[in-house]
């Protein structure tokens, strides 16, 4: 439960100011317009573009009745590291939530997929590490290394099978 307050809130504060004040119903916004959302912020994460795509990626994972992202500790082992800082954890976790809505949409199956969302999760932590030389985030690299070991669909499928608690 914890994990999931402090899930919302990371929520929150990404898509707090992602709308203007008349604000739309992102949760009705089509596959294709949100597709071509995470393409932008796949491109360039860090760019305003990005952010601000980001954010709506984030309402609509919230929202809308046509995904379905696990949230837990074992999907996104750096939420609960207080090592890692604030920016970088709603960056790493709006990636987990972009590719996992991401592969959802291109299948047209409602389930969540920790291993496209950790995939995803890569490509945004290899551009902050372009970024901000020196940048590292354990978890993530524990990520990589089961990767490389041939480990990570493996653990992707036990947090899949093991996910109960939902956005």
């Amino acid at each position: 439960m914890q994990m999931l307050l402090r899930f919302a809130l990371l929520v929150g504060l990404a898509v707090a100011p992602a709308l203007p004040a008349q604000a739309q119903d992102v949760s009705k916004y089509s596959s294709e317009t949100m597709l071509k959302l995470i393409a932008i912020f796949d491109r360039d994460p860090l760019s305003e573009r990005g952010d601000a795509a980001r954010r709506v990626v984030m309402e609509f994972a919230e929202k809308s009745d046509t995904v379905l992202v696990t949230i837990s500790e074992g999907a996104m082992p750096w939420v609960a590291d207080e090592s890692v800082p604030e920016a970088t954890r709603l960056l790493l976790t709006a990636a987990y939530v972009a590719g996992n809505v991401k592969s959802q949409l291109e299948r047209k199956v409602n389930a969540n997929d920790t291993l496209a969302g950790w995939q995803q999760t890569f490509r945004t932590y290899e551009a902050l590490k372009k970024h901000a030389r020196g940048a590292r985030v354990k978890p993530v690299e524990q990520l990589l290394e089961d990767e490389k070991a041939g480990k990570l669909k493996e653990r992707a499928m036990a947090v899949d099978s093991e996910g109960k608690d939902s956005v």
